[in-house]
């Protein structure tokens, strides 16, 4: 549920972006979505992965993103994944 003060507009296409990226976390756990995704100005339409519970899938992580250039590995704690 939205709730907005009557005293200022609404911008249906901020709420249909939001419902967008809540559906898409919802699809896959371990998601989030950056501010103004999908047109971010840093990461475009990538994802954010959680950060990694253990070293192990830190390093596993870390690799992968590499290794299959889908995912960008800026940090241990900090990957992006293309849709």
């Amino acid at each position: 549920m939205l709730t907005y003060p009557m005293e200022i507009g609404r911008n249906i296409d901020e709420i249909l972006r939001s419902l967008r990226a809540l559906q898409r976390s919802d699809e896959e756990d371990g998601v989030a979505v950056p501010a103004d995704w999908p047109e971010n100005e840093v990461f475009g339409d990538r994802v954010l992965l959680s950060p990694p519970g253990t070293v192990d899938e830190a390093e596993s992580r870390t690799a992968e993103a590499e290794a299959a250039g889908e995912m960008e590995a800026y940090d241990w704690w900090f990957v992006t994944r293309s849709e």
